[in-house]
């Protein structure tokens, strides 16, 4: 039955697109992000780290071409988020498998070869929270499908340039990652007043597949 219903919703969506113009496509986006944030509190000297990341940043799309020149894709991921602290004695790194859905407008040569400016936004869920903490030799981990340390929402921006299949954008985070109004078990909150915004350089493999309208003669 989801089948059926799948084919019959692309048989109308196909059935208005022009013969000679290929106007929906699917994508499937892998992403490797090297990232890093905006951190400063009051209540440590702990400094960010890059860190580097590919998995598992997965998100199929489906693009839709407004125009020759212009085009817009949306669809469902997953993305692996988060930062690494540390200090002369002390690392801490968190991070969620974060479940994003991606808007992302495309502005230039759609079809090959392709060479387009890309930008967007992205819906960012926060799930799986993993803690490493490294303190003198000794490790401590943490998991957790979701956390108050964290904001259960962020949303981020995105621009670029798409060269064929790859493309190439810098990311950057609008909302804090780390929950200022989270409480500890002691009664403290140490994450008040922290800045904890997070940026990343990604280059993703983006192939573009066009649907071909098979209702129309060329």
């Amino acid at each position: 039955m989801r089948k059926f219903l799948n084919f019959l919703l692309f048989s109308i969506f196909s059935f208005f697109l022009p013969s000679k113009a290929q106007k929906l496509a699917s994508i499937l986006e892998w992403e490797h992000m090297l990232s890093g944030s905006f951190y400063s509190s009051p209540h440590d000297n702990l400094t960010p780290r890059i860190r580097y990341t590919a998995f598992p940043n997965v998100a199929p799309q489906m693009h839709y071409n407004f125009l020759d020149f212009f085009g817009l894709s949306m669809g469902l991921g997953l993305r692996n988020m988060g930062l690494i602290l540390a200090n002369d004695t002390m690392r801490i790194k968190r991070r969620n498998i974060a479940i994003h859905l991606p808007v992302t407008f495309r502005i230039g040569q759609l079809k090959k070869p392709q060479l387009a400016a890309v930008f967007g936004t992205s819906v960012n869920l926060m799930v799986f929270y993993k803690e490493t903490q490294k303190l003198q030799g000794q490790k401590l981990k943490t998991f957790t499908i979701t956390s108050d340390k964290v904001y259960p929402i962020n949303l981020s921006i995105h621009a670029g340039l798409q060269v064929w299949g790859l493309v190439v954008k810098l990311n950057y985070s609008l909302f804090h990652y780390l929950n200022r109004g989270f409480t500890d078990p002691s009664g403290s909150k140490p994450f008040k007043d922290t800045q904890s915004t997070l940026w990343w350089l990604s280059l993703s493999s983006s192939f573009m597949k066009y649907w071909k309208n098979p209702f129309k003669k060329e």
